[in-house]
């Protein structure tokens, strides 16, 4: 990116911890990929993408081209599968416009998939574990331990969400606080058992109700 735009790498973000999640997928999902990250509001820095292929999928012409989602639903979800190499796994991506004012995890993730979640995410003293509904909402202690390593919420820029009984982890954009409600942001969520059972071991320590 650097050689093709105006964007430079964070000099703050280098020692901190960071994620990234990699999919393969079909063409067939192109629009459907293209309207969940249209309701971040991104910026696009640059795009290489065949004009044939922006002519095909409008949903990804839209996206590149800086269209704004001007109408209802300001709340995207969409589910597709990875391309078979040695397994498949079904992905969800949700999407929040900032005119959504809605809080990616008491709202988004924990209403859409009718569970409780424990979050790894920057949060307020306002924002706080939930426990007297039906679907808890409970924040990771720190340090936690990530596959052997430990991890403290300061020092890492990561956000996810676990979704527990769910086999499933939302990799995420938003902080836990309540001015992110304003902030438009996205969630892809990977059901897999196996990456699963990694963070339930990470998020084994929460912290208590209301705190």
């Amino acid at each position: 990116l650097a050689y093709l735009s105006a964007y430079s790498w964070p000099p703050a973000e280098t020692p901190k911890g960071h994620m990234f999640l990699c999919v393969s997928f079909s063409k067939v999902h192109l629009n459907s990929v293209g309207k969940a990250i249209r309701h971040q509001e991104p910026y696009i820095y640059v795009n290489n993408l065949p004009a044939a292929i922006l002519n095909q999928h409008m949903e990804l012409s839209n996206l590149v081209n800086g269209v704004d989602v001007r109408v209802t639903p300001f709340l995207g979800h969409e589910k597709f599968v990875t391309k078979r190499a040695q397994a498949e796994a079904n992905i969800q991506a949700f999407g929040k416009h900032s005119k959504s004012f809605a809080d990616m995890y008491a709202r988004v993730l924990r209403n859409r998939f009718a569970a409780s979640i424990r979050i790894w995410a920057p949060s307020d003293a306002r924002s706080k574990s939930i426990c007297n509904r039906q679907y808890q909402l409970r924040k990771i202690s720190s340090p936690m331990q990530l596959d052997g390593v430990q991890v403290s919420r300061e020092a890492d820029s990561a956000k996810w969400a676990l979704i527990d009984g769910k086999n499933t982890v939302c990799f995420t954009t938003n902080d836990y606080k309540t001015n992110e409600k304003q902030i438009p942001g996205a969630a892809v969520c990977l059901e897999n058992a196996n990456v699963y059972n990694v963070f339930r071991l990470a998020a084994f320590n929460v912290q208590p109700c209301n705190k």
